[in-house]
């Protein structure tokens, strides 16, 4: 089995675009772990095809799971000023509320989500939050509930940790007050059996998810989240996922905390990808030049391959300047500068699919970046989606003012 056949095996198993994760962390991900079983890359890639626990071992090593506590605190700022009016009014009948946190990680995300509930004044026994993801190994973490300081990385995070959890030897550990309402599982999101027997939830959150899907894994999740979501639920996205809401699900709440809840018309609908209408031909024979916004800001020195990039793509040579970004992304997976240099490359070249891609990989590295916002809304608007251009342009202008204060 080759690398390629490698890659089309993650996206039917588990829906993960490998472009997204980035090609070269697959293969460094595969030699590695064939040195490690003693084969070479080949006949390690074989077993891939023929062991699910291969598989799930190899998937596991290549998943992004970095995260941490109150991470990008607007849903759970939200949380706190609200979930305790949504107990007495929208969920009074409920016995407990169902809170499904999914692709939790190493459980920073869902224990936040208790703690953000008990702040907003709700009882131990008033919510159980059931937290899946694909791998075992970040489970054992969550489930021991032990995080080094790092984790706690904005100082209200520093004040709930102070309340919800005591210092031990390795760092901090989740009270047992917290431990009762939590619960964790092992599941594959694509594999439709982790949702059987399961009841519609009041929340959900799915942050920073679809990101890593290809456009059909994200339409079939779109479905499964507006099926799991009770009519008056609430749900929670990442930054770069917003977009996608506009077919299903309406804003709620303030623009930060990316929070959502059904349309108040017909029964949710699977809503057509991101990005698939093609920039006109006019367009594609006369781009305009890529750079119309600066990327960043100050000079750069003349031997920065970025700035090189860049020269090239103001001068039309887009295609060259493709080349010259994918080696700095290679060695660079988190430089948002870089995919914000690709992204409008690919727009020039035509490619919004592969544009709507680099764009949102910018959004998840730098959701108030304008230059990615407003290049993502002209996407939008060249497909046809008015509504997914117009929350887009609504996020630039509120960047653009935060900025100024």
């Amino acid at each position: 089995m080759s690398a390629l056949e490698v890659e089309a095996l993650l996206r039917a198993r588990f829906g993960l675009e490998t472009s997204l994760l980035g090609s070269a962390t697959v293969d460094a991900v595969l030699k590695r772990r064939a040195a490690e079983a003693g084969l070479a890359a080949p006949a390690y890639a074989a077993t891939l095809g023929e062991s699910r626990a291969a598989l799930q071992t190899f998937v596991e090593a290549v998943a992004v799971h970095e995260t941490w506590f109150l991470r990008d605190g607007g849903p759970f700022e939200f949380l706190v000023t609200e979930a305790a009016g949504w107990r007495r009014t929208h969920w009074a009948d409920a016995l407990r509320l169902r809170i499904l946190c999914l692709a939790c990680a190493t459980g920073e995300e869902a224990w936040s989500l208790a703690m953000a509930l008990r702040e907003a004044g709700l009882g131990a026994h008033d919510f159980v939050i059931e937290a899946f993801d694909l791998s075992e190994t970040a489970l054992d973490k969550a489930r021991t509930g032990v995080y080094a300081a790092r984790a706690f990385r904005s100082p209200l995070a520093e004040r709930w940790r102070d309340r919800w959890c005591e210092p031990v030897t390795d760092g901090f550990r989740i009270r047992d007050e917290l431990r009762h309402s939590v619960r964790f599982e092992q599941a594959n999101l694509l594999d439709p059996r982790w949702v059987e027997g399961l009841t519609p939830a009041h929340i959900i959150c799915c942050r920073n998810v679809l990101i890593y899907f290809g456009q059909e894994a994200r339409s079939r999740m779109l479905g499964r989240l507006a099926a799991l979501l009770a009519e008056d639920g609430v749900l929670f996205t990442g930054h770069a996922e917003a977009i996608l809401m506009s077919g299903n699900f309406r804003c709620v709440g303030p623009l930060n905390a990316f929070a959502f809840s059904h349309r108040p018309v017909d029964p949710p609908t699977i809503p057509t990808p991101v990005v698939v209408a093609k920039i006109p031909t006019s367009t594609r024979e006369s781009p305009p030049p890529v750079m119309q916004s600066p990327v960043s800001s100050g000079p750069v020195s003349p031997s920065d391959e970025l700035a090189e990039a860049r020269v090239l793509a103001d001068t039309g040579h887009y295609r060259e300047a493709l080349l010259q970004v994918d080696r700095v992304l290679t060695r660079e997976r988190t430089n948002a500068r870089a995919w914000l240099l690709k992204g409008l490359a690919e727009t020039a070249l035509g490619d919004s699919r592969e544009a709507g891609m680099s764009l949102g990989r910018v959004l998840y590295l730098d959701p108030t970046n304008e230059v990615a916002l407003l290049a993502m809304a002209r996407l939008e608007t060249l497909a046809g989606h008015a509504e997914r251009a117009r929350l887009l342009r609504e996020r630039a202008a509120r960047a653009v003012a935060e900025t100024a204060q």
